[in-house]
Order: structure tokens, then C-alpha cells, then sequence
């Protein structure tokens, strides 16, 4: 069998089934193309020496193969892969939290044996790493969206032009680990609050029994409106600034009437009440938790006043 025929044969293999006998067809012609005006250009030049120059041209089957795929080869690409890891250690840590949570305001029996000890946190911990492979699913089902909704074909190498280099302080410029995070931690959120809500909770253990008890109360309703508002809006500008890479004057002043929403979203977790079940509960936790809310409208009153700035610079024409 010829090289070429070798060729194409082992570029096939590296294709789906669906795509390998039109691409094998296709690839043989525009070899055989290739061979015929090489002959015809360089006389005296044998067939084997014809098809090894050929065939060291085109490069690896695998290369071949890789450019006739629809889409990445990979669920995460080197592009997301940082705000992916940054989403993952957020959602685990979060789970964290609240598995800690339901340790420490448990019902634990102070007459228990170690065994039974033994047990119950084993089923804690069981459960939980049932969650967090769940949680983690969820995580790489969406960024694997994103992957190929953002997916761009790879070019050909060019020569590296160092005056291509970016500004060192360019105020539009997108830092997109921090926006596919948030695209990410976003859509999990609303698909959590809206179709999920049981599955927010913390393991228990009560009565000498571990299970799993929801954390979101009867108040949490009057919140989801808002909260879907903020999420949403805070979705259709993260697409929009996926899609265009900058930052401009009217997407700060996006970004600044969205965190407004959010401020104002902590302003009603502190003024409304059994917004978690456990809350009402355990005194402790219902202070920690205000303690929570009330740290994170501090934050979120401070970004607003940067996000104000950020807005009015880039309205003035400013560089910062």
C-alpha cells in the first residue's frame, strides 16, 4: 500500500465515523492532486521521494484529523480551564461550608459510642461527596457549553510581533477568567434557585440519624424575583461582553445598575425574615448568617462606589 493511501487511512481513524469516508475521499484527491503537480513541477523526482515530501507537507495524521473535527477535542480548554478551576473551588468550598454547618448545629447524641460516631459522619461524608461530584457535573456541563459556544477554529502559527503587546493599563481591556467564573457560578445559581431549591441544604445530624435538611425558608420566595433579575441581567451582560471582549462606556454603566440591583438584593436578605429554615432554629446561626449578609453589603455598597467610578471614567474619555 502506498504512503498516501497509509496516509489517509490513519487520518481516518482519528474521525468519527460519520466524518471518516467523506473526509478519506476528499483527503486522497487533494493528494493525489498535490503528487500529479509535483511531478509536473520537479522532473526526475521518484514517487516515493514525491510522496514523502508530500506527506512531510500536510504534517501528522493526528493534526490532519484535528483540523476536520467540528469543535475542541476537549470538554475545558487551556482558555477557560483558570475561571473553571476558580468556579470549582468556589462551589466546593461553599458546599463545605454548609456540610460544617450542619456538623456543628446538629442534634448529636452525647451518649453515643464511637462507633456510632464513626457511622454517622461516614454517612455525612458519604453524602456530601455524592453532592460534590454532582455540584462538579453541573460545573463542567456548563463551562463545556461555553468551550464551544466560544470556540474558534485554530489558525495558522504567525510570527510573533512584539508590538502586538497589550497596554500595561488598558481600562477596557476584559479579564476573561473573571467573567467565564461568573458566567459560570451565575447560570449554576439560577438553575439552583429556580429548579433546584431543595438540593440547597446541609447533612443534619439529629437523633442519632444523618440527613439532609433544606436550608431555604418560606421568605426566600418573596427574593427570587429580585434575585432572578439580578442573575439574568447579570448574564445578558456577560454574553455581551463574551462576545466583544471590552469594555466600554455603556457596559460600565451596565455592570453599576447591576450592582445596584445587588445591593439592593442584600438590603431585603437583611429585612426579611425565614429566609433560611435553620435560621429560625438556632440563634447562632441565625446570627452568623446576618453577620454574612451584612459583610456582603458592605462589599457590594464598595464595588458600587468603584464600579461609579469605573463608569464615569470611561464616560469622560479617562484612562483608568
Amino acid at each position: 500500500m502506498k504512503l498516501i493511501e497509509r496516509y489517509v487511512r490513519e487520518v481516518g481513524r482519528h474521525l468519527p465515523r460519520r466524518l471518516r469516508g467523506d473526509v478519506e475521499r476528499e483527503l486522497l484527491s487533494t493528494l493525489e492532486d498535490a503528487l500529479e503537480a509535483r511531478d509536473q513541477k520537479i522532473e526526475g523526482m521518484s514517487e516515493d521521494d514525491a510522496e514523502l515530501a508530500i506527506l512531510a507537507d500536510f504534517g501528522p495524521p493526528e493534526k490532519m484529523a484535528a483540523s476536520y473535527r467540528r469543535g475542541p477535542p476537549y470538554l475545558v480548554g487551556p482558555r477557560l480551564y483558570p475561571g473553571f478551576l476558580v468556579t470549582v473551588k468556589i462551589c466546593l468550598g461553599i458546599l463545605a461550608v454548609l456540610f460544617l454547618v450542619g456538623m456543628i448545629f446538629g442534634d448529636w447524641d452525647p451518649a453515643a459510642s464511637p462507633l456510632d460516631w464513626g457511622k454517622h459522619l461516614a454517612v455525612s461524608l458519604g453524602n456530601l461527596m455524592s453532592e460534590a461530584i454532582g455540584l462538579l457535573g453541573w460545573v463542567v456541563l456548563i463551562f463545556a457549553v461555553i468551550e464551544r459556544v466560544d470556540h474558534r477554529p485554530s489558525s495558522p502559527a504567525r510570527p510573533w510581533d512584539p508590538r502586538t503587546l497589550p497596554a500595561v493599563e488598558d481600562p477596557h481591556r476584559l479579564n476573561r477568567s473573571d467573567l467565564y467564573t461568573g458566567l459560570g457560578i451565575w447560570i449554576l445559581l439560577l438553575l439552583l434557585f429556580n429548579y433546584f431549591p431543595e438540593k440547597i441544604g446541609a447533612m443534619v445530624s439529629s437523633g442519632g440519624h444523618t440527613q439532609f435538611v433544606p436550608l431555604l425558608g418560606p421568605g426566600f420566595a418573596s427574593l427570587l424575583p429580585l434575585m432572578n433579575l439580578y442573575l439574568i441581567a447579570a448574564l445578558v451582560l456577560g454574553f455581551f461582553l463574551f462576545r466583544f471582549k471590552r469594555w466600554n462606556q455603556v457596559t460600565r454603566w451596565a455592570d453599576f445598575g447591576i450592582q445596584v440591583i445587588l445591593v439592593t438584593l442584600f438590603s431585603r436578605l437583611l429585612a426579611t425574615d425565614q429566609v433560611m429554615v435553620l435560621s429560625a432554629e438556632a440563634p447562632i446561626l441565625r446570627s452568623l448568617f446576618r453577620v454574612a449578609v451584612s459583610l456582603g453589603m458592605i462589599g457590594a455598597v464598595v464595588a458600587l462606589g468603584f464600579k461609579l467610578l469605573r463608569a464615569v471614567r470611561a464616560t469622560s474619555g479617562g484612562t483608568r
